[in-house]
């Protein structure tokens, strides 16, 4: 896999992960009154935080060695 499709593929996993803590908190924000299912989507979202930074860090790694292989 060439670095420009994996570039692609961090961009839209980035994308889905938005979707998906943005789906969560609204979900989250009507489940209040059930605390431990309150709780569970806490924890999802922080885990989905987690993933999306991690993501964005080997996008950036990945973007340092297109514009490496680009300028060599």
């Amino acid at each position: 896999m060439s670095v420009g499709n994996c570039v692609e593929r961090c961009e839209a996993l980035i994308d889905e992960l938005d979707r998906e803590i943005e789906r969560l908190c609204k979900e989250r924000s009507q489940t209040q009154n059930d605390f431990a299912r309150y709780r569970k989507l806490c924890k999802r979202v922080q885990a989905l935080r987690r993933l999306r930074g991690k993501s964005e860090g080997l996008l950036a790694e990945l973007l340092a060695e297109q514009e490496k292989e680009f300028w060599s």
